[in-house]
């Protein structure tokens, strides 16, 4: 008997973009200059509304564009003028040598990502852990690949973007260089969302209009 067609049925999917441009002087100068500005024994920062700089607007832009990006290729919306992802937190990881990002998702947010200003592809990495399936066994695989594997690593560059479901676990190994910036941001839908038309028009149907989150504070 021949194999069989693989046919990958609710995949998890994660998009890679690049800026395809150099960073400017002024957005390197303003975002090295929270290296010292970091939360307690960890590396990211205090500020979690970086992208909010008048001298980061651009970046943002491309940021959202990743994120619009996904969500036109992957969720393919009947509505595409009319609902959007937009970036609510956005944070600097200043990560050194021997450190690590334990495994974590980010709440409250739809899609989120990482823009790399600093790291170098044949060292730098991300490693994502597959969803709980329930599934209950373990099988050794011959060949470890992105369908039959628990983790999958992802070498990274200065300029990549990534883009990934929030909810989906994800860590940074012990890193070997020094001086590895990043830019992590979350997301959340801007717009009409649910049944817009046919049959079921108006079932689930809701308008989001996101304000800038900087302005609101925590109770």
């Amino acid at each position: 008997m021949e194999k069989g067609f693989i046919l990958p049925i609710f995949p998890t999917v994660i998009t890679m973009n690049k800026i395809y441009r150099p960073f400017t002087q002024e957005e390197l100068d303003f975002m090295l200059s929270f290296k010292d500005k970091v939360r307690e024994n960890q590396s990211n920062t205090e500020d979690i509304y970086i992208l909010e700089n008048q001298k980061l607007l651009d970046i943002k832009k491309l940021c959202e564009n990743a994120l619009n990006d996904y969500l036109l290729q992957v969720y393919d919306p009947i509505n595409p003028n009319n609902i959007s992802l937009k970036i609510t937190h956005s944070w600097l990881n200043f990560t050194k040598k021997g450190q690590f990002h334990h495994p974590h998702t980010h709440h409250n947010s739809i899609l989120c990502g990482c823009l790399y200003v600093n790291a170098t592809k044949d060292k730098d990495t991300i490693t994502f852990t597959k969803m709980d399936s329930g599934e209950n066994w373990q099988i050794q695989t011959n060949n470890e690949n992105s369908i039959n594997s628990n983790q999958f690593t992802i070498s990274v560059e200065t300029g990549d973007i990534i883009i990934f479901p929030s909810n989906l676990t994800h860590t940074v190994p012990t890193i070997e260089t020094d001086g590895r910036v990043s830019l992590a941001f979350n997301s959340f839908f801007s717009g009409n969302i649910g049944f817009i038309e046919g049959p079921l028009k108006g079932i689930n149907f809701l308008k989001i209009d996101l304000p800038n989150q900087k302005q609101f504070k925590p109770l």
